[in-house]
This record gives C-alpha cells, structure tokens and sequence, in this order.
C-alpha cells in the first residue's frame, strides 16, 4: 500500500503522513490552480503580442521623423522604403493574430484542468463579444484571412502634420509637429477575397473607398478579450478560492508541526511514485498578480503612449517659446 505525504522533500525533508483521499484533492487544488495560469499565460501571450506590435509602430514612427529624405530622392528607393515598412508591420501583425489564434484555441483546454469548469460557459463569453462588437468580428475574420489568402496590411500611411496653438496659425506663433505611421488594411481588398467571412463582408459593404487602422482594431480587439477574460476568471472564482485554501491550509499544518520553518518547496508525492507535485505559494501568488494586472486594458481603446512636451507648473522650459506646450 502507498503511503502519501505533505511537506518539503529537497530542503528540509521534513513531511506530514495525509491519506489517499488528502492526496487527490490536494492535486487536484494544485491542478486547478495551474489551470488558471496556464489561461493567464495565453493571455499574456496576446497582450504581449500588441505591445510589440504597438512598439514597432512607436519606434518606426520616431526613425521616420528624423530621416534624411535625400536617401530616398529615387522613387525606386521610396517604394523600397514603403516595402519594409509593409514588411515589419505585417511581421508583428501576423504574431498578433497567431497568438489571438492560441488563445481561443487553448484556452479550454488549459481551464479543463479546473475544477468545475464548464466548456459551453466559457465559449458563451465570447460568443456574447463576438455578436456585440464589431471590430471584434472583424479581428476575428481578419485571422482567417491572413491565414489562407493574403498578408493583412497592406499599406503604410506616413504624415507629418504641424498643429498651431491657434485656429489661424502665423509663421511666429506656437507649434508643435506630430508625426504618425498607420499601417492599413484595405477594405476593398478584403471584399474581394472569398476567404473573408461572409457575413463580416456584408457589415463593411458600402465601405470599399475605406481602409482599416490595424492600431484601432489591435486595441479594441485586446479591450474585449480583458473584458471577457476578467469575466470568466471571475465565474471560476470560487474554484480558485477554494484551491488556494486547500493548499494554504496544509501549508499552515506543516508550519505548525515543524516551527520556524518556511514552505519553499513544499509539495505532495506518495512514495510509490518519484515525482512531487509542487504545491507552493508562489503558484497562488502569482495567479492573483496575473489576475489583477488586465483589469486596465479594458480601456486601453483610449490611450496612446507620446513622447510630447506638456505643460507642467513645476518643469522649467526654456527657449520653448515657439513651441505649443500644450
């Protein structure tokens, strides 16, 4: 007969006897647990995917800006100078729609591991944001698209506008020049592709002289999966909780058989079998972190990052007079 224990085999050796039954639902606390960071981690996958893309944007627009336009007097060279641009953005995009493409495609596989987990609810979720948003219809079709018939972006708008602080600017008065890289996705090149769902290419009908901002589309695309992301980690909530409890409590056990002691490696095994399941704090610790930090990309559809000069009472800023501090 095995015999089953709690406690930390690399460190201290130091163990508790628990019975078979003890064993199972502390692996499958553990398991649930690990279940939610695994969803976490896809969705870290996908945030960290529009922030490089977002950063390749930044830093694009910023070497733009500062270009000596004598090395592209040719309009050969120019269109070269387009074609890399292209290129980069597309290679950043295409990251972003396979780590959207893993998200959805693994996430019920990693919450299987949670206790209580309901495959049809969590699909309910985002069934509910793909019939209510728009862009993210369109996000979602684009992932197809891009898969089976063409690179998404398929060309880059440049400009570098002077903004005056008055509505009839002078040649004297305050400025300041904001430069802006779009990459865009035509719509007249979509609808002409069968490989573009159907139903989306009814919605944008009428709207073939336009273009797509792949920025706009990526940040509300990542507000709606933070919105829906939140909403299932909550549902999933009380399995959470109850997990960490579990596990907290043995961990309080162990300290109060052996004072003084702390719970790094603390992990459960029976005897009968070499690998130890890791049980730790660290695991409840870093679910609650991972958790906490998404609730801001819900509004992530309002920001922008900017490297502008603002006005400050408490920043001293000279020879600016010719600049708009706004």
């Amino acid at each position: 007969m095995p015999r089953f224990f709690v406690g930390q085999p690399i460190i201290s050796g130091k163990k508790i006897e628990i019975t078979k039954a003890e064993f199972e639902s502390l692996r499958s606390a553990r398991d649930s647990v690990v279940g939610l960071l695994r969803f976490e981690n896809l969705y870290h996958v996908l945030f960290g995917s529009i922030s490089e893309f977002e950063r390749h944007i930044l830093e694009a627009t910023f070497q733009d800006s500062y270009r000596s336009f004598e090395a592209y007097q040719s309009h050969f060279e120019l269109q070269i100078y387009f074609d890399r641009l292209r290129a980069e953005a597309n290679v950043k995009m295409l990251a972003l729609l396979s780590a959207a493409r893993a998200y959805h495609d693994q996430r019920n596989q990693a919450l299987g591991m949670v206790s209580g987990f309901e495959p049809k609810s969590v699909n309910d979720h985002f069934r509910e944001e793909y019939d209510s948003s728009f862009n993210y219809r369109i996000f979602e079709a684009l992932r197809n698209y891009s898969q089976h018939a063409n690179l998404p972006i398929q060309s880059v708008s440049l400009s570098g506008d002077n903004l005056w602080s008055s509505s009839h600017p002078k040649a004297d008065s305050p400025s300041i020049h904001r430069a802006t890289i779009k990459p865009l996705i035509p719509i007249k090149e979509l609808l002409a592709d069968k490989a573009f769902k159907a139903p989306v290419s009814k919605e944008l009908q009428g709207a073939e002289h336009l273009k797509l901002d792949a920025r706009a589309l990526a940040r509300s695309y990542l507000a709606s999966i933070a919105k829906r992301h939140l909403e299932v980690t909550e549902s999933l909530g009380t399995a959470r909780d109850e997990a960490r409890d579990l596990m907290s409590d043995y961990m309080d056990r162990f300290l109060g058989e052996f004072a003084g002691r702390d719970v790094e490696h603390f992990s459960v095994w029976a005897d009968d079998v070499d690998t130890k399941t890791w049980i730790g704090s660290t695991l409840t610790n870093k679910l609650e972190r991972y958790q906490e930090a998404k609730k801001r990309h819900i509004s992530i559809r309002r920001g922008y990052v900017s490297s502008e000069i603002t006005e400050d009472a408490k920043v001293l800023l000279s020879e600016f007079d010719d600049v708009w501090v706004r």
